[in-house]
C-alpha cells in the first residue's frame, strides 16, 4: 500500500474541458485570432496556462495581453460546465481510509486549482494542493515530486503519481516514484512507460491498495 499520492487535476479528478474551451474561444474570438474545436483544444490540456495560450495561439501572436484576457475570462468560467471526472465520486471516501497522505498537483494556477479544489469539497480527502506556480519548477520536472516526496518524509517506492498526461507520468518516473497513467483522461504519455494504467477511477484504488 502507498503512504503518499499525488494527484493531477485536469483530466483526472475534474472534467474541465468544456469551462477551458469556452474561455480560449472567447479569448481567441476576442482578439480576432482562428478558433479551435475542443478535441484540439483537449489535446492542450496538460502543461499549464501559458503553454495552452502559446499553442493555441502560434509563438508569433503570443504576447500577455491574451494571457491575461484568457485568465480573466476562465477566473469568471471555472466550474461553469466543470464535473468530476466519471466515476470519480465513488473512491473519493475511500482515499483517506487506504492512503496516507493524498495531495493534489496541477499545473494550473495555484488560485485556480484552489478555487475549484473547494467548490467540490475536495478538500476534505486531500491533505494538501498545490499548482504550477507553487514550486519554482512544474511538471514534467521530477522537482515538485521531490519536494513532496521530502518534505512528508516518504521514499520513492511508497509514492504512486497519477495523471492523464505526460507531464505526470515524466515527472513521477524522473523522481523516481511508481506511476499511474489514466487512460480515462485528455493525455498521452508519450514515450514513458508507467507501472500501471487506470482505465477508470476504480482500478486507481486497487493499485494503491496492492502497491
Amino acid at each position: 500500500m502507498f503512504e503518499l499520492a499525488i494527484y493531477d487535476l485536469d483530466g483526472t479528478i475534474i472534467d474541465s474541458l468544456p469551462d477551458i474551451h469556452k474561455s480560449l474561444v472567447e479569448t481567441l474570438e476576442h482578439f480576432n485570432l482562428p478558433t479551435l474545436n475542443m478535441e484540439k483544444t483537449k489535446s492542450l490540456i496538460g502543461d499549464g496556462v501559458e503553454t495552452l495560450l502559446l499553442k493555441a495561439v502560434g509563438k508569433d501572436n503570443f504576447n500577455e495581453k491574451i494571457l491575461a484576457y484568457f485568465k480573466d475570462v476562465y477566473k469568471n468560467n471555472l466550474t461553469c460546465k466543470t464535473t468530476l471526472m466519471k466515476d470519480f465520486d465513488k473512491i473519493l471516501n475511500e482515499l483517506p481510509k487506504i492512503c496516507h497522505i493524498n495531495v493534489i498537483l496541477s499545473n494550473k494556477l495555484f488560485e485556480f486549482t484552489e478555487k475549484i479544489i473547494k467548490h467540490f469539497n475536495l478538500n476534505k480527502y486531500f491533505n494538501e494542493w498545490y499548482g504550477g506556480d507553487s514550486f519554482i519548477e512544474k511538471k514534467p520536472s521530477p522537482y515538485p515530486i521531490i519536494h513532496l516526496m521530502n518534505q512528508y518524509n516518504v521514499k520513492n517506492t511508497n509514492t504512486l503519481v497519477i495523471g492523464d498526461n505526460y507531464t505526470d507520468i515524466n515527472a513521477g518516473i524522473n523522481a523516481k516514484a511508481k506511476v499511474c497513467f489514466v487512460s480515462y483522461g485528455y493525455g498521452h504519455i508519450k514515450d514513458k512507460k508507467p507501472h500501471y494504467i487506470a482505465k477508470n477511477p476504480l482500478q486507481i484504488l486497487e493499485f494503491i491498495r496492492n502497491g
